[in-house]
């Protein structure tokens, strides 16, 4: 499952509205607000926020097996999956 989570806030609701519909994003994507999503990361990474494009990824049993800051090519993504 891909989730999606957005730093823009309640002032930025409508721009990521926009980038989810102009982008055709077929995942759940979340709207928060930047400090409480970079603190969220704080918490479950045991790292300080440095930016976006983050990804985490998640074993199905919930353990963090993952996680990389920057762009990350679909196909590595799938790699990762495939070897976990």
């Amino acid at each position: 499952r891909v989730l999606g989570i957005s730093m823009d806030g309640s002032s930025g609701k409508q721009q990521a509205k926009e980038f989810i519909v102009r982008h055709n994003l077929d995942f759940p994507s979340l709207i928060g607000e930047p400090q409480q999503v970079a603190a969220l990361y704080s918490e479950l990474t045991g790292h300080p926020w440095y930016g976006t494009p983050t990804f985490l990824l998640y074993s199905p049993s919930g353990e963090l097996s993952a996680q990389q800051v920057g762009a990350v090519p679909p196909r590595l993504i799938e790699q990762h999956i495939e070897k976990h």
